[in-house]
């Protein structure tokens, strides 16, 4: 109820400027964020951010988690980044899963909405925005948050669900497999990016990662079997 209530009023901001497009961003855990846009930093900070006329087209996004500090100011920590299309006449709204870094996005017609009777009629278009490219950005925030998940079998599994659908590197998955604790663990999530990797002539060289001759001997002959 609570959303719905804040997307009418989204709307009727909109038509009360007579906006021809009007962006929303948040976290859906509703934490504090600041953004940039096509290189801009807003030099806003807020648990809902809104943008009023950004023309219409393809626009650069990042989402930057903010974190204060008790004694003022804070740190951004990048949460998604992402190409996003604006539409003539639209209202969109942004929600970031803070943990995967997914976004879901609500395209909504501003003037349908204002003549909609019922909102449980509202015509909705959802999807999923995923940067499909690791970057080194991406690399950093990982590691923050990887670094605050007890357990390797749960390392394990965030960094796999994380990883569906993302283009990386052998280089890339070297820095990943120094996350987590044990070996047998690191192990585990180099033999699983194998078949997957931009760069599999080079996975070879991720023996180097490890220490032991056992955990080198494994992935060896997962990569080479002979």
């Amino acid at each position: 109820m609570k959303y719905l209530l804040g997307t009418l009023l989204f709307i009727s901001t909109a038509l009360s400027t007579k906006a021809q497009n009007v962006l929303k961003i948040m976290m859906e855990d509703r934490s504090e964020i600041t953004v940039s846009i096509d290189g801009r930093d807003y030099k806003r900070v807020g648990r809902e951010l809104t943008f009023v006329d950004i023309p219409p087209g393809w626009h650069d996004l990042r989402v930057y988690e903010f974190i204060a500090y008790r004694d003022g100011g804070g740190k951004a920590r990048l949460v998604h980044t992402s190409r996003i299309r604006l539409k003539r006449g639209n209202a969109t709204t942004c929600i970031v899963d803070g943990r995967s870094g997914r976004m879901m996005i609500e395209h909504k017609d501003i003037n349908e909405q204002a003549n909609m009777a019922t909102p449980e009629h509202e015509p909705t278009q959802v999807h999923t925005v995923t940067q499909k490219v690791l970057t080194d950005e991406d690399l950093v925030a990982w590691e923050e948050h990887v670094a605050q998940i007890p357990t390797d079998t749960e390392r394990l599994q965030w960094l796999q669900s994380s990883l569906k659908g993302r283009e990386f590197t052998t280089e890339q998955m070297k820095k990943m497999v120094d996350w987590v604790a044990f070996e047998s663990t690191g192990v585990e999530l180099a033999k699983w990016g194998y078949n997957k990797v931009l760069d599999a002539h080079n996975y070879k060289q991720l023996v180097d990662a490890f220490s032991l001759e056992s955990s080198k001997k494994e992935l060896m002959q997962y990569i080479d079997p002979k």
